[in-house]
């Protein structure tokens, strides 16, 4: 494996992963609460989206099926959602 498509995979694995589960379960805990927004709702569709796309990911690259090149693309795509999170 190189070493641009396990910085992906070990990203995903230990930050994406977690910090989207942690959010999914924060938007359910809302939902319970009955303290849920429109807002909410729609986040909690799109998180549960992006939970799937990494895990197919991470599938992909378990089965070999990514390049560096995407692996780069997606690690890039990785840091810049990363920087926006911590901007707002």
């Amino acid at each position: 494996m190189s070493e641009i498509i396990e910085k992906l995979d070990t990203s995903i694995k230990e930050m994406m992963i977690p910090e989207v589960q942690d959010y999914i379960k924060d938007i359910n805990k809302l939902i319970e609460e009955k303290k849920a927004k429109e807002d909410d709702y729609i986040a909690l569709e799109e998180m549960e989206s992006m939970y799937e796309d990494l895990v197919d990911i991470v599938l992909a690259i378990e089965e070999n099926k990514i390049s560096d090149e995407d692996a780069e693309s997606i690690y890039q795509n990785i840091l810049s959602l990363m920087d926006e999170s911590k901007s707002h």
